[in-house]
């Protein structure tokens, strides 16, 4: 399980995945989650946000350029909205992707396309903490 205090969740993930905290910025971190040498992981992105909920019209502005696709409402264990789409990523290429905000943070959590079902149910995990 990892357990992050500051951002307030905690994620059940498999144990052949590594997991690594990089820094985005003073208030920003990405967390990845992956099995060396294959493509198989995730990762969560969290920023500082304003706005108090994700919509898809500010997915598509905060894309821009970027193909989204099947962009569809999703509610999160604790009653979270969440909007699920198809993308590309950076490094990764065809993405699915699960954006939405807590506590005064927008998550964005990016894993391969061929891994949606297997991420659903790491994010059936998801707690919220604070």
């Amino acid at each position: 399980c990892y357990k992050n205090d500051y951002y307030g969740f905690a994620v059940s993930y498999p144990m052949e995945l590594t997991q690594k905290e990089f820094a985005e910025g003073t208030e920003g971190i990405t967390v990845a989650f992956q099995k060396p040498n294959e493509e198989k992981g995730f990762q969560i992105f969290i920023i500082p946000y304003e706005e108090k909920q994700i919509t898809q019209e500010r997915i598509r502005a905060d894309l821009a350029g970027a193909p989204l696709k099947n962009l569809k409402n999703i509610i999160l264990p604790g009653n979270v909205q969440a909007v699920h789409f198809e993308s590309t990523a950076p490094l990764i290429g065809d993405s699915i992707e699960v954006w939405f905000i807590h506590n005064g943070y927008l998550f964005e959590i990016t894993t391969y396309r061929a891994l949606d079902t297997w991420l659903a149910g790491i994010l059936g995990t998801l707690v919220f903490t604070k």
